[in-house]
């Protein structure tokens, strides 16, 4: 569904026991709809949502599977654009990764869209292609080499081109390169992580210290950040109350004992 008519995906995921893992910047409602009912295979997405306002508008976090195959299908599903490489790595790092583990694939098939790249015009999101070979090697590590990686879409040749080299390389043995400079996420993205982890963490046992640990990292967050507004807007009282009392006290003088300012 939606930009893509024959699913080469799902079709290769039905002949195992497989994780499908889409990166592509639109969520995958067709393979979502083929799977959302076989436990047999852990279908992951992370793409933009916006509330339901980016299309194709499905893929909220909400959406698990059903009859009896709840838990197996998992969104992450971004709020806004211009999420990157920080926001990827740490969804991979809390989602991804625990819960693959825990279903413990017989290979994994990725449907590597690369509209999420940096530069995409349709996307307008911020991964870089050290940022897909990151997570390109994460899934490699995971599934021990039984990875196979569908090239599907994405609106810049540049931007695929590099991305997708970036993929190939580690496919080839090669490094991911450099770590990631910043692995804390955005606002928006450890809200949307957080969100994932509540719901997903009732079928997945391995998330629920997960959740624990980064909700207390997040209320830290909020009281620290709302310590420094609170002391910023002392800050600034202080200083309107002071100029006020001069003010004042001018005005004062100025009236009384006929004081002019040069």
């Amino acid at each position: 569904m939606g930009f893509c008519l024959h699913n080469n995906a799902a079709v290769a995921a039905l002949a195992a026991q497989a994780a499908g893992a889409r990166k592509d910047v639109h969520h995958g409602n067709g393979t979502q709809e083929i799977f959302e009912q076989n436990k047999s295979v852990l279908y992951i997405s992370l793409h933009r949502h916006e509330g339901g306002k980016f299309y194709p508008g499905t893929g909220a976090a909400v959406e698990v599977g059903s009859m009896g195959a709840e838990g197996y299908c998992v969104n992450i599903p971004w709020s806004r654009g211009g999420v990157g490489d920080n926001d990827y790595g740490f969804a991979f790092q809390h989602v991804v990764l625990p819960i693959a583990l825990e279903f413990n694939p017989d290979f994994t098939i990725v449907s590597a869209g690369f509209d999420a790249a940096r530069g995409d015009p349709l996307g307008c999101c911020d991964v870089s292609p050290t940022g897909y070979a990151h997570m390109t090697h994460m899934l490699n590590t995971l599934s021990g080499g039984k990875l196979l990686v569908i090239l599907e879409g994405g609106y810049n040749l540049r931007s695929i081109s590099s991305s997708a080299t970036a993929v190939i390389k580690v496919l080839l043995g090669e490094s991911p390169g450099c770590e990631l400079e910043n692995s804390f996420p955005s606002k928006a993205g450890l809200q949307t992580v957080l969100e994932v982890l509540k719901i997903q963490m009732n079928f997945w046992p391995s998330l629920g210290p997960i959740f624990v640990n980064l909700e207390s990292q997040w209320r830290m967050y909020c009281f620290e950040k709302k310590r420094k507004q609170i002391k910023k807007r002392r800050r600034v009282l202080v200083r309107m109350w002071r100029w006020g009392r001069k003010r004042f006290l001018f005005h004062f003088l100025n009236g009384h004992l006929n004081v002019k300012s040069k």
